[in-house]
């Protein structure tokens, strides 16, 4: 396969007249798995799609490798695309599916056949060729149209959130297919997601979007750990946002930790954060309970592993290391905590 890296430099794109992206300068380390990660309607997808070509810039630069292709119509970039419906034809078997790019490309049928085979039996499907694609399970028919786009040896593979229209644990297996392919052919990859949990299992890199812009660039623990702001956080599942006050143990405008860390104690802990509060709500989730707190003004969300009564008083804590703490222009801080990652404003 081709490996290459891909830089974007002041990327703009206008459609129908509205601004879809702002400014987006990135780079994509060649061999490398990143995720567009994002609410919909940040962008994400138009950014991959005018990689591909499907949506020009209006200015800025996309290079592959060492030439610009942001004038290149999509057939003369070299990208190969995974879109969100898989886009099979099928009419066609599994084999005619895989080759038809190369038939395009004037390739002999005995080089197309073979190199099709070769594919098969990368993608586990070998013996699937004479198959018609409709025969296929929803995992199978994304393996295939993963095996048209490769067949061409790209430099460079977009996908479209190519594993959003199967069922949950059939995703789940596909996110270590998938990752393990793309790690087996060195192959630079771009993947578009909404999903934070797929993004953190198989990027190399996450590049978080919002409103068109990007707002942080990192690797998966990083941006888990530390959020650039507090959307980001909000979107990162930081689901506690709370008030700092002068007696707390990191000293910030706002303090945010997930639920996952808030835990009941009976008396306040040592290096802690700590809130007292009334039992509002009490669900069990499998393993434990998620608890609902009214302290004052604020509700917070914490676990216990036992069921707590509610209108029970109780004293919430959250270990020091575990907070998230933000400055009054909702910007993280820096608190002792992992070095903020890359973040492009």
């Amino acid at each position: 396969m081709g490996v290459e890296a891909l830089a974007l430099h002041g990327l703009s794109i206008r459609l129908g007249g509205a601004q879809i992206l702002h400014d987006v300068t990135l780079n994509v380390p060649a061999g490398s798995f990143t995720c567009l990660l994002g609410p919909s309607g940040c962008g994400k997808t138009t950014l991959l799609r005018s990689i591909a070509g499907f949506a020009p810039p209006a200015s800025g630069d996309i290079r592959l490798g060492a030439r610009s292709i942001a004038d290149l119509p999509p057939e003369k970039r070299g990208t190969a695309m995974v879109f969100q419906s898989y886009a099979l034809w099928p009419h066609m078997t599994v084999a005619g599916n895989l080759t038809y790019p190369l038939k395009l490309r004037g390739i002999v049928r005995a080089e197309r056949d073979a190199r099709a085979e070769a594919l098969l039996d990368i993608l586990g499907l070998s013996g699937f060729g004479a198959r018609k694609v409709g025969s296929l399970s929803g995992g199978q028919r994304q393996r295939v149209a993963l095996g048209r786009a490769l067949i061409i040896d790209p430099p460079i593979l977009l996908l479209d959130e190519p594993l959003s229209n199967l069922d949950a644990a059939i995703r789940r297996n596909l996110r270590g297919e998938l990752r393990r392919l793309q790690q087996r052919l060195g192959i630079t990859t771009i993947m578009v997601t909404h999903d934070q949990e797929e993004a953190l299992a198989m990027a190399d890199t996450i590049v978080l979007m919002r409103a068109g812009r990007v707002v942080q660039v990192a690797a998966p623990q990083d941006l888990y750990a530390r959020p650039a702001d507090l959307d980001a956080g909000r979107f990162l599942g930081v689901d506690n946002m709370l008030a700092g006050r002068p007696d707390d143990p990191v000293a910030a405008a706002t303090l945010g930790f997930r639920s996952m860390d808030a835990r009941i104690h009976a008396t306040a802990p040592q290096d802690a954060l700590v809130r007292h509060g009334t039992v509002l709500d009490c669900a069990y989730t499998g393993g434990g309970y998620h608890l609902q707190l009214q302290s004052g003004a604020e509700v917070i969300s914490a676990v216990s592993g036992v069921p707590v009564t509610p209108g029970s008083q109780v004293c919430v804590a959250v270990p020091t290391a575990s907070l998230m703490a933000f400055g009054a222009d909702q910007m993280l801080l820096p608190n002792g905590s992992p070095p903020i990652a890359e973040t492009v404003q």
